[in-house]
C-alpha cells in the first residue's frame, strides 16, 4: 500500500524524475526531518498532517526541477508558521535563482493562511475584494465604517478588480478596524516587488489582492509572537531585507539642493535609536514612538516599515531565538 501511495499519479513520468519524487518521498520520511519539523512547528494542529500534505506534493511532482536544499529551507520556514498546506494557505514556488542558476522551491504564505494567523494572534479577520458596479462607500472619521454591496451576477475578472479591503475584529470588544486599498495601490506593490508574475498573483489575483490589504491592515494589531513571526519572515520573503530608507527633506536640505549643495540624507531616528538599544525594554518603547509617529503623519509607511525591521533584527540580536515586527 505504502509504495502505491507513493507512485500513484506517476503513470508516463520519466524513470529518473520518478526516481526523485521517491526520494524526496523517503527523505520527507526519515527521523531527522520529522524531529526537525516538530522543533520548528508552531501550532496545535498535528505536525503530521503537514508532513503528510508535503509528501503528497512531491508525488504530484511540485519538486520535481527544484534542489533539495531549497525544500529543506521552504519546509523549515513553513513548519515555523504552522499552517497545513491547503488551498489558499500556503503555496510552495518554484523559482529560478539569477545568482545560482538553480531553480528553488519559495515558500509563501497565502490568503487563507494569513487569517489563521490573524485568528492564532487574538483577531478575527476577513477581507473583500470591490469589483466595478459593486456598491463600495467607505466612511472616514468619528464612525468609520465600509458598505459593500456586491454584484453577484455576471463574471467577476482580475481586470475588474477597483479595491481590496480587511477588517479585524478586536478580541472581545468586537471593535472593529479596517484599510481599503485601491487599484493602483495594490498594482504598485505588486509591481514594485516584482511579484507580478508569480503564480500565486496569475492565477489567484483576487486573492492576493486580499491577502495585500491584511497585509497593510495586520500593523495595527498587536497579534501573538508565533503568529507575528510567520508574518514577518513571509513580508522579509517578498519585500526583502533591504529597501531604501525614504525620509522627508528638511528646509535646509532642500534650500541646499537649491543652491547646488548635495544635502546630506536624514537619518531615520527610529533606526538610530533601534541600532543603539540594550534591552528588549528601549525597544518596546522605539516601537510604541514609531506608532504614534506614524499615526500623527510624522513619518510615512515606508519610514515606519524600515524602522520595524531594524526593531526585529536588533531583537533577535538581544534575545536569541525570537523574531518578530511587533517587539
Amino acid at each position: 500500500m505504502g509504495n502505491y501511495l507513493v507512485n500513484s499519479g506517476n503513470y508516463g513520468v520519466a524513470p529518473q524524475t520518478l526516481e526523485k519524487r521517491n526520494q524526496i518521498v523517503a527523505w520527507l520520511n526519515s527521523q531527522d526531518v520529522i524531529e526537525k519539523v516538530k522543533d520548528s512547528w508552531a501550532s496545535d494542529v498535528s505536525p503530521e498532517l503537514f508532513l503528510t500534505a508535503m509528501k503528497s506534493l512531491a508525488n504530484l511532482g511540485n519538486f520535481d526541477e527544484v534542489s533539495i536544499k531549497s525544500i529543506y529551507i521552504a519546509l523549515i520556514e513553513a513548519a515555523k508558521t504552522g499552517l497545513v498546506p491547503s488551498t489558499g494557505r500556503v503555496y510552495f514556488i518554484p523559482r529560478n535563482n539569477r545568482k545560482t542558476g538553480q531553480k528553488e522551491l519559495n515558500f509563501q504564505i497565502g490568503y487563507q493562511g494569513y487569517l489563521d494567523l490573524m485568528r492564532r494572534g487574538g483577531f478575527v479577520c476577513y477581507a473583500g475584494v470591490v469589483y466595478k458596479d459593486d456598491v463600495f462607500k467607505v466612511r472616514q472619521g468619528t464612525n468609520p465604517g465600509i458598505k459593500h454591496e456586491p454584484k453577484i451576477d455576471g463574471e467577476r475578472k482580475p481586470e475588474d478588480v477597483i479595491a481590496a479591503y480587511a477588517v479585524a475584529v478586536v478580541g472581545d470588544t468586537k471593535e472593529k478596524i479596517f484599510e481599503v486599498m485601491n487599484r493602483a495601490e495594490i498594482e504598485r506593490i505588486r509591481q514594485k516587488y516584482s511579484m507580478g508574475a508569480s503564480p500565486a498573483w496569475q492565477n489567484g489575483y483576487a486573492e492576493m489582492c486580499k491577502k495585500t490589504a491584511v497585509m497593510r491592515l495586520r500593523k495595527y494589531c498587536p497579534i501573538d509572537a508565533s503568529a507575528n513571526e510567520a508574518i514577518v519572515d513571509d513580508e522579509r520573503r517578498i519585500f526583502g531585507d533591504s529597501e531604501p530608507v525614504k525620509t522627508k527633506t528638511s528646509g535646509a536640505a532642500q534650500l541646499k539642493k537649491k543652491l547646488g549643495v548635495a544635502p546630506q540624507p536624514e537619518e531615520n531616528p527610529f533606526v538610530l535609536a533601534a541600532q543603539n538599544a540594550t534591552t528588549i525594554e528601549e525597544l518596546d518603547e522605539i516601537y510604541e514612538n514609531a506608532t504614534v509617529a506614524i499615526d500623527s503623519g510624522a513619518i510615512d509607511a515606508d519610514e515606519y516599515e524600515t524602522a520595524i525591521r531594524e526593531l526585529s533584527e536588533r531583537k533577535r540580536i538581544l534575545e536569541p531565538g525570537t523574531f518578530g515586527g511587533r517587539v
